[in-house]
């Protein structure tokens, strides 16, 4: 048992009920949504996927400021993890380039400043 299952009754819970309400209403759609398609009904697949964006997108969505969160959050406080990401994706989608021009591709379409991509490959043993 995890400590959040014994706090707040659910291993995906938290101390916020509306939170935890947002997360049982997300997996329930999933789960609906999953029945769906496996069963080919797809004419039922629209209603949780509408369920699902009401839920996550409560108070809409500022393109602007979903970017800058996104460069906050996960560009600079996890680069590797994005820089493997981003990398798997090249592969799949570019698989005839070669990969310097992978490597290189991927470390200047992320970091903006040069002494970012400087340091990058210096952590990385370029």
């Amino acid at each position: 048992m995890s400590w959040n299952e014994i706090l707040y009754g659910g291993f995906l819970n938290g101390g916020y009920t509306q939170i935890n309400s947002s997360i049982t209403s997300v997996a329930s759609a999933g789960a609906t949504l999953t029945k769906n398609v496996s069963q080919g009904q797809f004419s039922f697949i629209p209603e949780p996927l509408k369920e699902i964006k009401n839920t996550i997108f409560y108070f809409g969505l500022n393109y602007g400021q979903a970017w800058q969160n996104c460069k906050s959050y996960f560009l600079r406080m996890f680069p590797l993890f994005f820089l493997a990401g981003r990398f798997g994706l090249d592969f799949i989608f570019f698989p005839r380039l070669e990969v310097e021009e992978k490597i290189l591709g991927v470390f200047a379409g992320v970091f903006c400043r040069r002494r970012d991509f400087a340091f990058v490959l210096w952590q990385l043993g370029f």
